[in-house]
């Protein structure tokens, strides 16, 4: 059951806008919703808003969002 719980939460992130508050030049982790998950992705800036656009394992894979 607690397995199940995590996946649908980690789901429900996917699509997810996020304001960096620190650099990501591989991982970083961060506070969403009361959990810690890390984040993946490459030469992100600190303020720059991503998205969750997928997940590989327990990492939440971000994309900057280009406006």
């Amino acid at each position: 059951k607690y397995e199940k719980n995590i996946n649908k939460k980690m789901n429900s992130l996917i699509g997810k806008e996020i304001i960096l508050t620190e650099d990501i030049n591989d991982k970083l982790q961060v506070k969403i919703d009361e959990t810690y998950w890390t984040l993946t992705g490459k030469n992100l800036k600190k303020g720059m808003t991503v998205q969750v656009k997928s997940i590989d394992n327990n990492r939440l894979i971000v994309e900057e969002i280009k406006k």
